[in-house]
This record gives structure tokens, sequence and C-alpha cells, in this order.
């Protein structure tokens, strides 16, 4: 758990979350549409920071891109949790998790930002991407993750 960037205090332990189109206006000891940020005594974690529900190394082909390095492989992560509610998502084991931190444990691997760079360059993966999820909801760890992976010349797609 990290305290969340993009947010506003407001005096009576409320804040307003910045992230998403959403906006949600979080009161104390409650989570925002996403299930992924939570108030606690006015201040707004990330509850996924570092959390990885899903890993996996897949061909550049798979990911919506037309000639971006062309037979490379990515590693693919996800946290928990999204806001956005689709009825057709082929991922809903993850991202429509309904209470995050009851599941949370069963479905999620600790992960550091150099372990995420480090798989990735061991896998051969030329990239990263930030799929099967909303990638914006876990926006201080897909940052972290770019910042290391910009020094090591990997590409980041989300």
């Amino acid at each position: 758990m990290r305290e969340a960037e993009f947010y506003k205090k407001f005096n009576d332990n409320k804040v307003e979350c910045f992230l998403c189109s959403h906006k949600c206006i979080i009161k104390n000891g409650r989570k925002g549409i996403c299930k992924a940020r939570e108030n606690k005594n006015g201040i707004l974690y990330s509850l996924t920071y570092g959390k990885v529900a899903a890993s996996n190394i897949d061909p550049i082909e798979k990911k919506p891109l037309f000639h971006f390095l062309p037979g490379g492989r990515s590693f693919s992560i996800a946290t928990a949790g999204c806001n956005f509610q689709c009825s057709f998502c082929q991922n809903a084991s993850i991202s429509q998790i309904k209470d995050l931190e009851q599941n949370f444990n069963a479905q999620t691997k600790e992960t550091s930002p150099e372990e995420i760079v480090n798989l990735a360059l061991k896998n051969q993966c030329s990239s990263i991407s930030y799929t099967y999820t909303e990638p914006t909801i876990c926006f201080e760890f897909t940052a972290d993750i770019a910042a290391m992976a910009k020094k090591k010349e990997l590409k980041i797609y989300s």
C-alpha cells in the first residue's frame, strides 16, 4: 500500500481522486469505483502498488499494435481492480473484484518495479505492457516501472 497521487483532501476526511474521469469523492474507510484506491483517515492509498494479479510473456503481435517491434515479446502485467465495469470483460476475474481485500492475497504476487524490469529482461522481452485491466488505476506502480524500464531501453505499452 502506498499513498496515492492525484487527489484532493477535504476537511471532513473525504478525498476526491483525480486519477480517472470518475473523480470519485471517497469517504473515510471507503474505496473508489475501481476498488483499488482507499481513503484511510483522509489520505488516499493505492492498494495495488506492487501487487501483480497477472503476468505473461506475450508476442507483441497479440497487442493492438502495427509494426511495433515485430517479432518481439512483451512482458504483460496487470493489477486487480478496474475503473470500468464492462459486462463483456474477458478479464473479469481480476478486473471486477467486488471486495479487493478479501480476494487480493489469493490473486496477487508482491513484485517490485525492479523485479518487473528484471523479469522482462530475463525473458528477452523488448517491452512491458500494462494490460488485462485499465492501467490508470495503478498509476504509481506503472510510472515507477516505466522509469526503470526506460533506463534499460525497454519500451512501454499500455
